[in-house]
């Protein structure tokens, strides 16, 4: 009698496990808006973003080591906007950040002028172009260090 009970509720278990799966699926299958607040966690979503983080040839690993969260950079402006009306299954559209993001911790251009001055013979933030915005070059998720911004027109930087 024992053996025929724990049968029926390992059973019983299995169907709500079953149950419980399907329903998830139904639910995160529908378009509904996903509305961003401030206790979203962007791993849900984002995971390339996120493993960047922990990727050493990333910029965003530079970052995350200096102890940097997503909404250090991203902040709940942005992040309300950007994700407004987003069904749940859909890519939210990239987000082009303005230079004064990263000037909150890097200071302003003229500090990174100083800051970069003779690390190569040409100096890529005391560029004939005046103030490049930063995600020109910097791609914090995509890439370590800056594209070939500078260099599609220079043979090389040092």
């Amino acid at each position: 009698m024992k053996k025929i009970i724990l049968v029926l509720a390992v059973l019983f278990i299995l169907i709500s496990l079953v149950a419980a799966c399907n329903r998830r699926a139904e639910i995160n299958s529908t378009a509904s808006p996903f509305v961003w607040n401030s206790k979203a966690r962007c791993a849900d979503c984002h995971t390339k973003e996120v493993k960047s983080m922990a990727d050493n040839n990333k910029l965003a690993y530079k970052h995350a080591a200096a102890g940097n969260v997503c909404s250090d950079c991203h902040n709940a402006k942005d992040l309300q906007k950007s994700h407004g009306n987003i069904a749940t299954a859909s890519p939210v559209p990239v987000q082009k950040y303005s230079s004064t993001i990263c000037f909150k911790c890097h200071g302003s251009y003229a500090d990174i002028i100083k800051l970069t001055k003779g690390k190569t013979r040409l100096n890529p933030h005391d560029s004939h172009y005046g103030e490049v915005d930063c995600n020109i070059c910097h791609k914090a998720h995509i890439a370590k260090s800056p594209d070939g911004f500078c260099v599609s027109c220079h043979d090389t930087m040092n």
